[in-house]
């Protein structure tokens, strides 16, 4: 796109591809404020984690329940 600014360091497939994590296009909000990308990807990755550990916790309760 003319005059569009793309920063070189990030890729076009990251950039263009929306990976959506919890309603959140990653790809296009780091694309929209790259000065921020590292804080923007630490917050979602805290999000993953806490999603992580949930499921986990169901996993062990249906292990409890099977066994």
């Amino acid at each position: 796109m003319a005059g569009e600014k793309t920063n070189p360091l990030i890729p076009d497939i990251i950039r263009d591809t929306p990976m959506k994590w919890f309603g959140i296009s990653l790809g296009r909000q780091i694309f929209a404020d790259e000065h921020r990308y590292k804080e923007i990807i630490a917050a979602q990755m805290a999000k993953i984690q806490e999603l992580i550990n949930y499921l986990s916790q169901w996993e062990r309760l249906l292990a409890a329940i099977l066994n």
